[in-house]
Order: C-alpha cells, then sequence, then structure tokens
C-alpha cells in the first residue's frame, strides 16, 4: 500500500450554518450514541491498487479506465465508523478524505486505520453544508448521509461543488417506498413524546416497548420482526432517525438537476445483490407494452419501474456526474458490452479478521480474488470469456439470444464492482 499521508483527526473546519443548529446537535448526538455502522467482520485489500478503479470506471461506462485515476483524490463524505477506511483498502493509490459530524464514528475509523497501518486516509470533523471543497476530487462518496439533513440540496450543492468536471459522484437517499413502516413508527414516537426523552438508552427501551406492541400479522409487524435481532444501533438508525427525507427517483432526478448534476446510471450495491433487486426492470411481456416501456428515457423508465415495483424496487442508490457531460444510455452500454472483448480480472487479496477484542488481526497468507464464481445465469458465458471473442460472439457460439433484459443482467452481474469477474479488453490478445 502506497504512503502518502498518515490518518489524522482533525477540527472541523467551519460549524454547521444556524438554520438546522438544533436538527445538527439532535443527530449528532443521536449517531454519537449510536455509532453507526459498526465496525465489518473482516476487512481487505488488493495487491492490484488499479483493480477497483477500473471497475468504478466500468459502473459508469467508461471501458477505457481513465475517468477516475488510480492515484485519485477520493472524498468520502459523512463517513460513518469505516466506509472511509473501507474505500482507503480498496483504493490504496488514491488519496482518501473522510468527513463526518459524529466524533466518536470518526475516532473509531481513526482507531481501526491505526491498526491496520494504513497510510492513505485523512479524517476531519466537518458537517456536509459547509465543506469548502471546489473541484477538489475524482470521486465521491455520500451514502445514507444527505436524507438525514435539514437541507439535502444545500449538502448536495456542496458534493456538487467539490467535482472535477469528469468526477464521479456516488449517492444513496432513501427511496420512499423502502420507508413507509419506519416513517409511521417515527410518527408514532414523537405522538408518544418519546423523542423528546432526555437519555438516548431510556429513549431507545421506550422505542423497542412500543415496537412490540405492535402486531406482528400487520404491515409495520412483518416489517419490524425483519429487525428483531438486530444490535441498538442499526435498530435505532432504521426506526429512530430523528430527521429523514426520502424520495422517488423523479424527485432525486429534480433535485440533482437543481444542484447542476444528473444521474447518470444505478449503482450495483450489496444491499441490493443479496435481495437480488439490483435490476431497474419489470418484466413488461413482449408487443406494443414492451416496445412503449423500451423507448423511455433511462430516468422515466427508473421511475416506472420504481412505482411499479414500490417496496421491491431497488434502493435508490446512483452514480451522478455534472449536468450536461456526455453519457452512453444504458442500451448504448449494453450495446458496447455485447461488442467487446473481455479477459478474467485476477488480483491477490489480504485479509484482516474482526478479534474479540474489536481489533484486527491480519491473515498470515493471501487468497486469489475474486474467489466466489458468477452467479449461475451468466457463470457458462464467464467461462466462455478467452479475451479472443467478443460477448456477442461468444454467444452465438453459445447457441444463446438472451433478451436485452438479460444482456443487461449479464453485463451487471459480470463487469461492475459489485461483481467484478470480467475486465473490457478492447484489443484481442494474440
Amino acid at each position: 500500500m502506497s504512503e502518502q499521508r498518515v490518518p489524522t483527526h482533525q477540527p472541523p473546519s467551519a460549524p454547521e450554518p444556524a438554520r438546522g443548529d438544533h436538527e445538527g446537535q439532535t443527530l449528532n448526538s443521536f449517531y454519537g450514541a449510536f455509532p453507526y455502522p459498526w465496525s465489518p467482520h473482516q476487512l481487505t485489500t488488493l495487491d492490484d491498487p488499479a483493480f477497483y478503479t477500473r471497475f468504478l470506471c466500468q459502473d459508469v461506462g467508461d471501458d477505457t479506465g481513465g475517468r477516475v485515476p488510480v492515484d485519485a483524490d477520493i472524498w468520502v463524505a459523512g463517513c460513518g465508523t469505516n466506509q472511509a477506511l473501507i474505500t482507503a483498502l480498496r483504493f490504496p493509490g488514491a488519496r482518501v478524505l473522510g468527513t463526518d459530524a459524529s466524533e466518536n464514528s470518526l475516532a473509531l475509523c481513526e482507531a481501526n486505520a491505526r491498526s491496520l497501518g494504513v497510510t492513505n486516509l485523512t479524517l476531519r470533523h466537518e458537517g456536509l453544508t459547509k465543506a469548502p471543497y471546489r473541484e477538489q476530487f475524482d470521486y465521491v462518496l455520500c451514502t445514507g448521509v444527505i436524507h438525514h439533513n435539514p437541507n439535502p440540496s444545500v449538502c448536495l450543492r456542496s458534493l456538487a461543488a467539490a467535482l472535477r468536471p469528469d468526477a464521479v459522484l456516488e449517492l444513496m437517499v432513501y427511496n420512499t417506498y423502502h420507508r413507509q413502516e419506519m416513517i409511521a413508527f417515527q410518527k408514532a414516537l414523537t405522538l408518544m413524546g418519546i423523542d423528546r426523552v432526555g437519555e438516548l438508552p431510556e429513549r431507545l427501551a421506550l422505542a423497542r416497548g412500543l415496537g412490540e406492541s405492535v402486531p406482528a400479522d400487520g404491515l409495520l409487524g412483518r416489517k419490524m420482526e425483519m429487525f428483531e435481532y438486530t444490535d441498538e444501533a442499526a435498530w435505532a438508525d432504521s426506526w429512530m432517525s430523528p430527521l429523514e427525507h426520502s424520495y422517488s427517483v423523479e424527485e432525486l432526478a429534480a433535485m440533482a438537476d437543481g444542484c447542476g448534476l444528473a444521474l447518470e446510471t444505478p449503482t450495483v450495491n450489496a444491499f441490493d445483490q443479496v435481495s437480488d433487486s439490483n435490476q431497474w426492470d419489470v418484466p413488461v411481456p413482449d408487443g406494443e407494452l414492451r416496445a412503449r416501456y423500451d423507448a423511455l428515457p433511462d430516468p422515466t423508465r427508473w421511475q416506472l419501474v420504481n412505482l411499479l415495483l414500490m417496496d421491491r424496487s431497488p434502493m435508490l442508490w446512483f452514480y451522478l456526474g455534472r449536468a450536461g457531460r456526455p453519457r452512453a444510455t444504458e442500451a448504448e452500454r449494453d450495446r458496447a458490452f455485447l461488442d467487446t472483448v473481455h479477459r478474467p480480472s485476477a488480483a491477490q487479496q489480504r485479509r484482516w479478521t474482526r478479534r474479540p477484542d474489536g481489533g484486527y488481526q491480519e491473515a498470515e497468507t493471501t487468497t486469489a480474488f475474486p474467489a466466489a464464481k458468477p452467479p449461475a445465469a451468466v457463470r457458462p458465458l464467464y467461462e466462455a470469456v478467452d479475451g479472443e471473442r467478443t460477448i456477442r460472439q461468444l454467444l452465438a457460439d453459445l447457441g444463446s439470444a438472451p433478451t436485452p433484459a438479460e444482456v443487461r443482467r449479464a453485463r451487471l452481474q459480470l463487469t461492475t464492482s459489485q461483481y467484478p469477474f470480467l475486465v473490457a479488453d478492447r484489443t484481442p490478445a494474440r
């Protein structure tokens, strides 16, 4: 891992704005008491510093790999307890800045970074609304953060200002259709006055007690049952958030447009991977309906899927770029995938496992990465890749005639950061 800077915990550069001071203090107290997310069971890094940079570029349709450089400047805005550290390990050739309004979260992150000897990470106690950065970053991550701010659009403008002209912003906000039960319960806490109880541990006990009174066979009860065995921080983050906003695709796109940004493509993420809901698609039957559906612009189709799938739609997790910047449509990216030669990815992985005392122990040996196999539906295609034939040629030789939806699924499940199996190589090996 390249040595660039020692992790440091720096003081805030500026206070949060007057409007929202009370809300900001409430959120800081909340996440100070319930640092989230928890420290991961395992942390990893690869011996190839360009590995995830290459796949990030493929995520956003840049098969040349030049949009985000290996030595990128990266900002993890609202990094929580571990996201900045995970990012520094994933991009060891980059300079990573992690900022957060919670000093407790930063302290946990800093302790873990030091124990692993990470040297390409800087941490700052800093809010988003007055972040001072102007065209300083190639890649900005901000997931699950701005929807907890009194002024999400102000935060988004800060993120937009920090982007270099070709930079990538990875953003996640709450999907309205995923939060209906949580919003109802949070309003119930307010009506009961539980959100005004002085001490957070007492507030948590009262909230969980109220949750236990909810009928198990109703919509809210079934949702709460899914969180029955989660730890305190995760339960509080889901059910007791003192401030949150949620969006549809259409609302997110409008907010982005007002901040000089545009949605580029959905992010294939680990949470949707578990539930196999990464596809922004519905099985519209062939014929006139399918023709109308396929003719829709990408943002319109994503909004349609959001409406039709509701709580089963993917998370609102997108890559964004500056408005007006050229972007390939999803259909164009699918065609490029078919007409490109690919080769299997390969790297060696170092691994640290969390000890009972909270520290990390490094494994004695490295392992081949990726260790997992691609999903069964796309495995025959993966196994046929030879660095000579395009995906279209491989499919023809396999006797396969996939639908457009199946082509997109293959692209997402073979060539993205969450499924890092194939690297684009337009020049066939000879």
